[in-house]
């Protein structure tokens, strides 16, 4: 799976790079710090999956999924979120999956091993 974070933060982005870096399957092919950056990435890193967080600087939330569902529908979205159902609300219709900040790192990896089989099914 070719991953892209997104607004991780520094300690939080090495920490999943050394987590994810575990995986065989699992290439982290770019990260960004803002909304502009990420889609700067889209376009030239192609990613399968793209983890992001729910603060990432630049656009609202919503509109950055919107935005993103309508130039990039392919890959599949992983938000990782605060436990605020408003932000889970936000993100129903999405076509993306929450997953709290404080989740295991394992919850993380389950999450996106489902991103993955429901991308290579469609």
């Amino acid at each position: 799976m070719r991953l892209l974070m997104a607004g991780l933060g520094q300690e939080m982005g090495a920490a999943l790079r050394f987590l994810l870096g575990q995986e065989p399957d699992i290439c982290i092919v770019g990260e960004s710090s803002n909304s502009q950056e990420l889609f700067a990435c889209m376009e030239v890193v192609r990613p399968d999956a793209v983890l992001l967080d729910h603060d990432l600087r630049g656009l609202p939330l919503a509109e950055l999924l919107a935005k993103l569902r309508a130039h990039h529908p392919k890959p599949s979205v992983l938000v990782l979120c605060s436990v605020s159902e408003r932000e889970r609300a936000a993100l129903a219709g999405g076509s993306c999956v929450c997953l709290d900040r404080a989740s295991h790192p394992r919850q993380l990896l389950t999450a996106l091993r489902v991103l993955q089989l429901e991308s290579d099914h469609e």
